[in-house]
């Protein structure tokens, strides 16, 4: 089985796990799943422990293909930075959500801040794919993906009443990216 597989599957049953497992005050379809490792969640560390996982497995296996010679590192450079992106951002929980509020401080800056990290260098992997295949149907489909994401980005910041459910459906469409390509 392949490594990506793997790290995708384990990431989305922690994801779940860790939705079962919210706090009342957590509204899915306003907040986005980072909030889920909130600092005074008590079952924070669910989607803590699935996000290290992912990275620790996901950059593994990318390791371990580039010193068996079968991927170029430098193409794969961007997507290594997602990973570890995803991998700092568990790092710096961020705050809650009360009453429907939160308050930003340091941590919740350097969370939201890896987070944009890994949608930017996941984009910019999706791109350099984009170029560097030769195939035409490969070239389209990496291109679809990359304006879907692009659009679902850009809609983020638009619907933040629903910016959960924007960004899970981000989340599914980057795993499945992942999955087919990894």
């Amino acid at each position: 089985m392949s490594y990506s597989i793997i790290a995708v599957v384990i990431y989305l049953i922690f994801i779940g796990l860790a939705h079962i497992q919210t706090p009342d005050s957590y509204d899915w379809k306003r907040y986005p799943v980072g909030r889920l490792s909130a600092r005074t969640y008590k079952n924070y560390w669910i989607l803590m422990l699935g996000n290290t996982l992912f990275s620790v497995i996901f950059l593994t296996g990318m390791t371990w293909k580039f010193l068996n010679g079968t991927i170029d590192w430098m193409e794969q450079l961007p997507i290594a930075f997602f990973a570890f992106s995803i991998f700092m951002s568990s790092f710096f929980r961020p705050n809650p959500v009360s009453s429907g509020h939160y308050f930003p401080d340091r941590r919740d800056t350097l969370h939201n801040l890896f987070i944009l990290l890994a949608g930017i260098s996941f984009l910019i992997g999706i791109l350099v794919h984009f170029v560097s295949v030769p195939d035409i149907t490969q070239k389209l489909v990496h291109f679809s993906f990359l304006v879907v994401l692009s659009i679902a980005f850009l809609s983020h910041g638009i619907f933040t009443r629903f910016s959960g459910v924007v960004q899970r459906v981000i989340l599914l469409i980057s795993c499945a990216w992942l999955l087919f390509f990894y």
